[in-house]
Order: C-alpha cells, then structure tokens, then sequence
C-alpha cells in the first residue's frame, strides 16, 4: 500500500521554526485565544483530510483582517526569523497603506534536508537535490494553509516578504475583488506579463492558464483552494508554483493585469543596507525565491497605472 500522507506539520525541520510567532503590530498584544474545541492530537489520523495541529492555529488572527468590499482578507507576510530588515521594509510599506497583518515563520532553506524530506514523501523522489530554498518556498505556503484550514476564516492575502506595492493597494484590491467573478479561488497581484499571451483582460482580470507565471510573493486565497492544494500538492515535484496552477485550471484562478504587486528580487549585502545602490555583485539573490524569470516576462513596476483608462486614479 503506498505510505500514508506526511502531516504537513512534520514537513519542516526544526519544529522550533513552527512555534506560534510574536505577532508584529502593537495591537498583537492580544493574548492568544484558548484552541478550539476538536479531537486531541492521539484521536487524529494520518489522513490527508485531517490537518495536525498546528501551534499558529491558536492565534487570534482578528487584528490581521482587513475587510475590502466586505470581503475579510487576513493578512499574513512570509518571514525568515534571521531576516528582520524584510520584515521592516515590508512593515514600512504596509503601515502607510493602512494594511495590517499577522508575521507568519517562513521555513528556512538552510536547514532543509532534502533527502529526509524525500523519504517521507513531502518531496517526490525526482525533487532537484541543488533547490532547498524551492523546497522551503513551497513548504512556507503549505504550512500557512494548514494554519488557514485550522481556523473558520475564508480569505488570506499572502505576501511574501520581498513585495513591493504603493499606499493605494486597498484601492487597488477593491478593484481586483469587484472584477473578480463569482466562484473564484485565486487572484494573483504580481503575476508575469506572460500570463496575458492570447488571453483578453477585462476588467482588468486575466484567467490563468498553463503557462503563467503566477509568482507567489502576492496573492488572495479563498480556504477552498488552500484545503485544495494541501491535500492534492504533495510529495512536490519542484515549485509550489505547479501544482496551484493545476489546479486552478479549471477556472477560479486569475491574475490582475496589470500586477499591483512586485517584488526585490535581491537581498542587500551585509554591509550595505542601503536599496539606493545598483543590483550588481554586491548583492547575493535571496535564495528563497525561484530562479529570476528572464527580462521579457518581467512585471511592469508597480508605480504604473492600470491601462484601461476608466481606471485611471490621479492622486493629487
């Protein structure tokens, strides 16, 4: 019979990494809210459709919420606990943007141990032994789903700590939420421009398809989708990135055109905090983003006005 699926919290290395995070905005000195009545942790199973119990699960992610077009998005960034000045940066950005947010462990690639995680099937046998950070990637978005699944919430906004997006991004998700058909389960902020190839935008909303690029440094996910992609994911064969798009073929996944979101594709060298200086060697890529797309599916600079004309804002 083939093995029983890994618990998806066994999927990180040091369990250390999983314990519950101080959460980041002052508000979050909340006291954690008791854990929800359920079956203990010897009366679960090993099954797929059974999530373990997950410390994040007890947190009250209430002052994480922000309602758009009464949508409640909880919203969480991806962070390694050594990459503080990430955190700021972001925090920096989301502070003027009146956007709060829950600070959620991101696995770290320097401890992934490739091999392990092959032998109990978090990772297929084919899984490229030179790409732990791909692995830690995918690994941080599949734990935050187990976190969502834990809880009664509908909607997360995800980010990665490498997204860069101006102070009107709430008025930039209401956009994407009222173009947003009915049904949907996925709408990527920083897709590639690839994703638009032989496809018409309307209302500035384009359906994924095979071949996009969807980039996981930002987008919104309904708790359908995320149940969806922890229960069908695994053992991952390379990026998250693949299996969320096949799943979402079917219809339910689609990226704002233009993106509202980028991301820094380098992390600044120990001895030069500045972003002011050009990304040249003194810079080493933060190795837990996938390699860099090549120049031509690039997205526009997140400054850049959406092109339909109805949707000009002029800020004055």
């Amino acid at each position: 019979p083939p093995p029983p699926p890994p618990q998806y919290s066994q999927m990180q290395q040091q369990p250390s990494e999983m314990q519950q995070q101080p959460p980041h905005h002052e508000t979050n000195t909340l006291p954690p809210q008791p854990p929800a009545p359920g079956p203990t942790d010897s009366t679960r199973t090993q099954s797929s459709q059974t999530m373990p119990s997950n410390p994040d699960s007890t947190v009250d992610y209430s002052y994480a919420i922000n309602t758009i077009r009464n949508v409640s998005l909880t919203t969480f960034v991806i962070n390694l606990d050594r990459s503080k000045d990430r955190l700021q940066r972001f925090s920096d950005q989301a502070d003027p943007a009146s956007l709060s947010f829950h600070r959620f462990a991101a696995t770290d690639g320097s401890q992934v141990k490739i091999d392990k995680l092959k032998e109990r099937h978090v990772l297929h046998a084919s899984f490229p032994d030179d790409q732990p950070y791909v692995a830690a990637q995918g690994l941080s978005h599949l734990l935050l789903y187990e976190a969502l699944a834990a809880t009664p919430l509908e909607h997360m906004l995800v980010f990665e700590d490498s997204a860069v997006f101006d102070p009107d991004i709430r008025l930039r998700l209401e956009q994407v939420l009222a173009a947003a058909p009915d049904g949907w389960q996925f709408l990527g902020l920083g897709c590639g421009s690839n994703c638009v190839q032989g496809h018409f935008v309307e209302n500035g909303l384009v359906r994924i398809d095979g071949k996009c690029n969807i980039g996981l440094h930002a987008y919104v996910l309904h708790r359908a989708a995320a149940e969806l992609v922890l229960q069908n994911s695994l053992p991952l064969t390379g990026g998250l990135e693949t299996p969320l798009i096949s799943l979402l073929l079917g219809g339910g996944g689609w990226c704002a055109m233009p993106p509202i979101v980028t991301k820094r594709d380098f992390l600044d060298a120990p001895a030069q905090p500045s972003l002011a200086q050009p990304m040249d060697g003194s810079f080493t890529r933060d190795p837990h983003l996938p390699p860099p797309v090549p120049p031509t599916t690039t997205a526009p600079p997140a400054t850049m006005e959406p092109h339909q004309s109805q949707q000009h804002h002029h800020h004055h």
